[in-house]
């Protein structure tokens, strides 16, 4: 014969809270649903409890507990769709005196409505909303004069419009004859202080190599003046004419860009991509390559700027051979397959 002890007792009592809590959960999502398909389609309340498992008089006593439901006719409703009375949060009456007291006190000084909720509880020791304050001062115009700032009209990318290049890339990565030019930070350490040098970097999107490059603290014209004069360079070289991919920053969209493109309209075309179009995913792609390979190499710990400089040449060597031969290896394996 089993005899019954402490721990069974307490395993009954956790089984039957348990169902309780699931019951109430149940009859949570049930009593709503009766009651709005009393209202739309008039179905029996009592054939829905039999057909929910759950008593009349349960139903009629969450209706009474639920006072803004008890509270609605049949009348109230249009088109039988359920129409609850909107819920009115209790306000303090003297919210506008306080309001005003804020104002009082912080005379001459523009004040938001999260200050003036925060001076309240401070010091009155109570509640008003920042959408009650707002609201209050709306319909009162209880509004402090708010200090005015000088406007600049700046007419930085309407004057810029004339400068633009058309996207003539888009998102055909594999078309020949592109160069992509873009601007990459490095973060490097000297006389242990942290140093940031821009490197305004061109590759070439076939077989990845840099084409050319140049280190300024930001990223400017200047620098992409240097750069676009190196693609011109190696276009000549390799007598072909090149596409010079860029985004839209200041740094090419400008008039010394502009002018330098079309002198040397022979051997290479600029295009810009699109705003909010992913321009140049060959390029940045290669930049966070170029930088972890860099890094891993050669650390970011250096005597000086000019040495760091001088390092970041030799990789270039080293990544352009490297890359030269797996593109003409590639290129080879192509050619027998054929």
């Amino acid at each position: 014969m089993h005899k019954s002890t402490n721990t069974d007792h307490v395993d009954e009592r956790q089984e039957g809270k348990s169902g309780d809590n699931k019951d109430k959960i149940y009859k949570h999502f049930v009593f709503p649903t009766i009651y709005e398909f009393s209202f739309k389609f008039q179905i029996s309340i009592l054939k829905m409890c039999h057909y929910f498992h759950v008593s009349k008089a349960g139903y009629h006593k969450w209706v009474k507990r639920n006072s803004l439901i008890s509270s609605v006719k049949i009348g109230d409703s249009l088109q039988n769709d359920l129409v609850l009375p909107k819920y009115k949060s209790k306000v303090d009456p003297r919210a506008q005196d306080l309001i005003q007291a804020c104002f009082d006190k912080f005379k001459g000084l523009a004040t938001g409505a999260k200050t003036i909720n925060q001076w309240i509880i401070a010091n009155f020791q109570t509640h008003i909303s920042v959408k009650v304050i707002a609201k209050i001062r709306k319909e009162n115009k209880l509004e402090m004069p708010s200090a005015e700032r000088k406007k600049n009209n700046y007419a930085g990318i309407n004057r810029n419009k004339k400068y633009r290049k058309d996207d003539m890339v888009g998102d055909n990565f594999q078309l020949e004859n592109v160069i992509g030019i873009d601007g990459t930070e490095f973060k490097i350490f000297i006389n242990n202080k942290l140093v940031k040098q821009n490197c305004m970097i061109a590759y070439d999107w076939s077989n990845s190599t840099i084409v050319g490059h140049h280190f300024n603290p930001t990223e400017n014209s200047n620098s992409a003046l240097k750069v676009l004069d190196m693609i011109e360079k190696y276009a000549k070289k390799n007598s072909q004419k090149m596409i010079v991919q860029s985004d839209q920053g200041t740094a090419f969209v400008n008039k010394n860009v502009f002018s330098f493109i079309h002198k040397k309209r022979h051997q290479i075309t600029h295009s810009m991509s699109n705003a909010d179009f992913k321009h140049n995913a060959p390029t940045e792609s290669l930049n966070g390559w170029v930088k972890s390979k860099f890094f891993l190499r050669f650390g970011n710990i250096y005597d000086s700027v000019e040495h760091f400089v001088s390092t970041f040449t030799e990789f270039i060597q080293m990544w352009n051979a490297q890359h030269f031969f797996i593109y003409n290896n590639n290129r080879k394996n192509s050619l027998l397959v054929v």
